[in-house]
C-alpha cells in the first residue's frame, strides 16, 4: 500500500523536495525539526502531511510555502526555486485560526489579500470574490461581520480569502482542528467540492487518520521529531468523495495501515 516517500505522483513533480532539513538554533543549542525529506506532490493534487503533534508538519508547510528556508537541501514548484513561486503569489495560506477582521465584513476580509496587491501588479491575478464566496456557500453573508458566523462560516471566509488571488497552491496548516467533529466533517465534504470546482494543489496538515484518508490523493506520513518521511501511501479511492466512503473496507483498510506505520514511527523521536 505504500513505500518510503520521495514522489506522490507517477509523473513529474509540481512541488520538489530534496532531502530538506532544518534546524533551529539558540541559546547554546540546537533542535533538529526536519530531516533529510524528498517528496513530490503532483499539480492538481491532494497530498496530506499527517503525523503526531510535534512532528513538524507545520514547520514543513512552511517550508514548502517559503515562510521558512530549510537549513539543508531544496524546495521548487514547476522546476523553480520556492522563493520566485513565492513572489509570484503562487501560495495561497489557510491557518487553524481564520484570523478575520472584525471590523470588516465577509466581502471586506475576502477581498483583504487583494487590496494589498498594486496597480499592475494586480492585472490577471485575482478571482471574483462575490463568486468565490457564492462557492463555498456565502453568498447570503456578504456583508455580515466575522461575529455574526459559525465556526465553520469563518473558515470558509478564509478558504475564500486565499483562493482571491487565484493562487495554484492551497496550503493549508490544521485548518478544521478548532471545530466540533460534526462542523468537521461537513467541511471536509465542502473542501472536497471546492477543490474540486478548483483543481488547484493542495497540501494540507493533519493528525487526524480518518480526515487524510478521505481528502487526499497522497499521504506523507511523517515520524516524531525530527519529522522524516516515514512512508508515502497513494490512496485507491474513487472521486468524487461521499460520506458513506468511510464505512468501505478499502477505507477502513487505509486507515489500519496508517496506524500500524504511525504506531511502529512513534519511539522514532530523539531526546
Amino acid at each position: 500500500m505504500g513505500r518510503p516517500g520521495t514522489l506522490g505522483t507517477g509523473g513529474e513533480a509540481f512541488i520538489r523536495l530534496d532531502r530538506v532539513g532544518l534546524t533551529y538554533r539558540g541559546r547554546g543549542h540546537a533542535v533538529e525539526a526536519l530531516r533529510e525529506i524528498s517528496i513530490g506532490v503532483g499539480e492538481g493534487e491532494f497530498a496530506s502531511l499527517l503525523g503526531p503533534s510535534g512532528c513538524g508538519k507545520s514547520t514543513l508547510l512552511k517550508v514548502i510555502g517559503g515562510l521558512l528556508p530549510p537549513s539543508t537541501g531544496t524546495v521548487t514548484v514547476a522546476g523553480r526555486p520556492v522563493a520566485e513561486a513565492l513572489r509570484r503569489r503562487m501560495f495561497g495560506f489557510v491557518f487553524q485560526e481564520p484570523a478575520l477582521l472584525p471590523w470588516r465584513t465577509v466581502l471586506e476580509n475576502t477581498t483583504l489579500l487583494l487590496e494589498m496587491i498594486r496597480g499592475e501588479e494586480r492585472k490577471g491575478t485575482e478571482a471574483d470574490p462575490v463568486k468565490l464566496l457564492e462557492m463555498v456557500g456565502l453568498s447570503r453573508f456578504l456583508h455580515h461581520l466575522p461575529r455574526e458566523l459559525s465556526g465553520g462560516m469563518r473558515q470558509r471566509v478564509a478558504i475564500a480569502r486565499a483562493l482571491c488571488i487565484d493562487p495554484a497552491i492551497l496550503l493549508m496548516d490544521e485548518p478544521f482542528g478548532a471545530l466540533d467533529a460534526i462542523t468537521r466533517d461537513r467541511m471536509n465534504l465542502e473542501l472536497l467540492r471546492i477543490w474540486g470546482e478548483t483543481r488547484k494543489t493542495v497540501v494540507f496538515v493533519t493528525h487526524s487518520i480518518p480526515e487524510s484518508v478521505f481528502l487526499s490523493d497522497v499521504i506523507f506520513v511523517m515520524s516524531a521529531r525530527p519529522g522524516r518521511i516515514l512512508e508515502t501511501i497513494r490512496t485507491s479511492l474513487p472521486r468524487p468523495r461521499r460520506a458513506e466512503l468511510q464505512r468501505s473496507p478499502a477505507f477502513l483498510e487505509h486507515i489500519d495501515h496508517l496506524r500500524a506505520v504511525l504506531e511502529k514511527g512513534s519511539g522514532d523521536e530523539e531526546r
